[in-house]
């Protein structure tokens, strides 16, 4: 093509990444939307009202994001489509930003390829939305690791010029502490460590410029975050559990525990191989000119070249390779910024009398390192954190195989990492969200509206359809005020019904809120009762993992629980409808030859309290020969099951069936608790007060 041809090729490499990433994204923005969604555009939307975060409501993060949501919302009006297709938009733009920043090193080639193969990774973590604040970070983080990168780079700047640049390089690290401060704060200080070690011209200019640019933002945002707040966010928030638990979870965490174990082998055999005979130099010499010799032959060179190709067919076809390359991909990333800072110590110990390393690698190590530590703050290391380490990590490979005379081997090398691709893209239109077992159905059974406008232009699979408008429904039916439904773990609908939370916390989730804001929200809770509850229900699971993850044996989200079972058993409040939410077992083809299982459902749903057993089960229709009751445990006494028992709230039944029908059941008598129950459910209450057959 003419144009293609006048284009310089740097230009033709970014183009060429930005579409295959770019079009990927076209084919899922709007062909799902989960109940767990909507957390920050809630904000925005509260916002905009006129209230203010951290004084009308609660807000565990930093404002920024809440700030962003706020305008977008006011110019795209509410509506997701266009928010989705904002977020894509601006993805492509930090993959831009992260393009240009890796070509600072590397190729452009290189670098178009290893940001095609991290954003893939990206796209395999089942939470993956392209609007969500991790694209805004990884925005804001490019952005400030190209400025740096260049400040760092250009020994012609003047003073003042230094001083200017890290002004605006502080400002946009203060921009990332305002968006997700653990990563701003670890930024900041490897910025700062940065500069220290490359002891440039202007070194004081530098620090001073970074850290006053950091200071001047932060003033500026007094009006919204004050000192207080701060307090608050940083020493008073244990929603991911306390400071110490947060800071050594890299550690902690076995997974994180096994990953940094494997970065250190893979380390400790590139030291082993490459410094092995370093106290000998002649056998140094020796040892390298026999791989040399070993290279060079035709015979060699077939036999890698025929290993090379088997292992690409098998990354794409086998799950046992793709599957290892997709583990080993993060370890290998750490291990790396391990082999580059022993490098730089070495450099900077021995005066710069070594060429091991060029002195850029210097100012962007740390960095790297401090965006890695960071990810694991919350939980375990994923794609979304390690995002730019992992496409540092594939650039450096592929631009180190591009200096090999034969261009075969950086076309092997590129095929071996994009065979991952095609079994990452299949499986996300196959499975384009999940989040704790809350999954969507494919991309290509999305052909559904729901009835909230907000949502126009968004398609569903025809389960979630019927739980959104089911929520509608019940909804619009029986709210009389602006603040009498209270949302549990569903904040996005405040904003489609336009209500207003009746107090302060808009998410409960685990590790969004703190435990004594918890604790204050269920004591209003308890002062204050709200005429509806629309609650999404956690699976078992997401409790015992948040303990682990907080290092604690209870967690105030059991006691909201066990105060909404207290409250059904005292007739305060009646379970009108309750609905387990699709997992991925339901994506199994053939259901029928799942192995049986023994799952406890809790009698809630008003239309079955008081019923007959046998009439309670004819009720289910077609599931009566499918399900066995086992036994009926009331107020701790076990009880037989008799066609004439009668039900009461707060029975719990024991139940015997496979899976969906399980599922099922749980829906039409109450609410499945405990093992092996991994699905989430929406529980709807009316207060005691409120007419189920009217207002």
């Amino acid at each position: 093509m003419p144009i293609l041809e006048r284009m310089p090729i740097n230009l033709r490499y970014r183009l060429s990444a930005l579409f295959v990433i770019g079009v990927f994204n076209l084919l899922i923005f709007n062909r799902y939307f989960p109940l767990s969604e909507g957390w920050w555009e809630t904000y925005g939307y509260l916002y905009n009202l006129g209230l203010k975060p951290y004084h009308d409501f609660d807000l565990a993060f930093t404002p920024l994001f809440t700030i962003i949501n706020g305008y977008l919302l006011d110019i795209f009006g509410d509506s997701f489509f266009y928010l989705r297709l904002f977020g894509v938009a601006v993805y492509l733009l930090a993959i831009l930003c992260l393009q240009l920043f890796l070509e600072q090193f590397f190729s452009a080639k290189a670098s178009a390829i290893s940001v095609i193969v991290a954003s893939f990774l990206l796209f395999s973590e089942p939470q993956f939305i392209a609007k969500d604040y991790h694209t805004y970070q990884l925005l804001i983080v490019s952005l400030t690791l190209l400025l740096h990168s260049w400040i760092a780079g250009n020994a012609k700047l003047t003073k003042i010029q230094n001083f200017g640049g890290s002004l605006l390089l502080g400002m946009l690290v203060c921009l990332m502490i305002f968006l997700k401060q653990n990563v701003g704060v670890l930024l900041y200080a490897a910025l700062m460590l940065s500069f220290v070690l490359q002891k440039g011209e202007w070194l004081l200019a530098k620090l001073l410029g970074l850290t006053f640019g950091v200071i001047i933002a932060v003033l500026a945002m007094l009006p919204i975050i004050s000192f207080a707040d701060w307090q608050n966010l940083l020493f008073s928030n244990d929603a991911k559990g306390n400071l110490v638990t947060v800071l050594g979870r890299f550690f902690i965490d076995p997974t994180n525990r096994n990953i940094l174990k494997k970065s250190m082998l893979i380390a400790g055999m590139y030291f082993f191989f490459r410094y092995l005979f370093y106290f000998k130099s002649d056998w140094q010499k020796k040892w390298m000119n026999s791989i040399h010799v070993l290279l060079n032959k035709q015979l060699t060179q077939r036999a890698l070249f025929a290993t090379s190709v088997l292992l690409i067919i098998g990354i794409a076809i086998t799950n046992s390779l793709y599957h290892l390359l997709r583990e080993l991909i993060i370890p290998v990333s750490i291990a790396l910024l391990i082999v580059l800072s022993f490098k730089i110590y070495r450099r900077l110990r021995d005066d710069a009398t070594t060429s091991e390393i060029n002195i850029k690698y210097v100012g962007i190590v740390f960095p790297l390192i401090a965006l890695a530590y960071s990810n694991t703050n919350t939980a375990s290391f994923d794609f979304n954190g390690m995002q730019i380490p992992i496409a540092f990590t594939v650039a450096w490979i592929l631009n180190r195989i591009q200096r090999f005379p034969q261009q075969k081997y950086f076309l092997l090398a590129s095929l071996f990492f994009l065979a991952i691709l095609p079994r990452i893209a299949i499986g996300k239109l196959l499975v384009p969200y999940s989040w704790w077992e809350n999954t969507q159905g494919s991309v290509f059974s999305a052909r559904y509206q729901t009835n909230y406008p907000d949502l126009a232009g968004i398609y569903v699979d025809v389960k979630y359809r019927d739980v959104f408008n089911m929520i509608k429904l019940y909804v619009d039916r029986y709210s009389l005020s602006q603040s009498d439904v209270y949302f549990y773990n569903l904040p996005i609908f405040y904003a489609l019904h336009k209500k207003i939370p009746p107090f302060r916390e808009v998410v409960q989730w685990f590790d969004v809120v703190s435990s004594k804001q918890m604790e204050n929200e269920l004591r209003a809770l308890r002062k204050h009762p709200p005429r509806v509850i629309v609650a999404l229900e956690p699976s078992p699971v997401a409790f015992a993992v948040n303990r682990i993850l907080k290092q604690n044996e209870n967690l105030p989200q059991e006691d909201f629980r066990n105060q909404l079972d207290q409250w059904v058993f005292e007739g305060k409040y009646r379970l009108v409808r309750s609905v387990a939410l699709p997992t991925h077992k339901l994506n199994i083809s053939k259901l029928e030859i799942m192995p049986k299982a023994t799952q406890n459902v809790l009698i809630q749903n008003v239309s079955i309290i008081g019923e007959d057993l046998d009439n309670a089960v004819q009720t289910i229709g077609a599931l009566k020969n499918k399900v066995r009751v086992v036994e009926v445990i009331r107020n701790a006494l076990i009880y037989q099951p008799t066609p004439s028992f009668k039900l009461k709230a707060g029975d719990m039944l024991t139940l015997r069936g496979n899976y969906q029908d399980l599922m099922a059941v749980s829906d039409e008598l109450g609410v499945a608790r405990d093992l092996p129950r991994d699905w989430n459910s929406v529980n709807i209450y009316l207060r005691e007060d409120v007419n189920i057959n009217g207002n």
